[in-house]
């Protein structure tokens, strides 16, 4: 179904973007607050795609968003 589509591509999108925030964290040549802008900026862009996230995948975009959060302020 449709639904199933979006979903999958939501999840797809998910998995991209974590992995995008792994390597940003884990960048050498990046100090933390330069890699805190850059995860916040591609929230903010992909605003959207979160919003469908947090609805049809709360634990996956909690899980997300908790491991920013963790490194931001750990």
């Amino acid at each position: 179904t449709a639904y199933d589509i979006s979903a999958c591509l939501v999840g797809s999108e998910m998995c991209i973007r974590d992995s995008l925030m792994l390597e940003i964290i884990n960048d050498p040549d990046k100090d933390k607050k330069d890699k805190v802008k850059t995860i916040e900026k591609a929230f903010k862009v992909n605003e959207k795609v979160m919003t469908k996230l947090k609805d049809s995948h709360k634990k996956t975009y909690d899980e997300l968003t908790t491991k920013f959060e963790n490194f931001k302020n750990g």
